[in-house]
């Protein structure tokens, strides 16, 4: 989906098992979970939390 999107990012943290996905906002990553459920069949567990950068 990266190739897709490239403002989407994948990470994945082996220390806590866990894919994170970052994108440009909750209507971003919403609509990525509906594409990732309808499209590839992908059901998944979401904790969204908010992030702040500044630069």
């Amino acid at each position: 989906m990266t190739l897709e999107d490239p403002s989407l990012m994948v990470e994945h943290r082996e220390s806590q098992n866990e894919t994170v996905i970052s994108g440009l906002g909750s209507t971003h990553l919403q609509v990525v979970l509906e594409k990732m459920q309808a499209v590839y069949n992908i059901d998944v567990g979401t904790r969204f939390f908010l992030s702040l950068i500044w630069s």
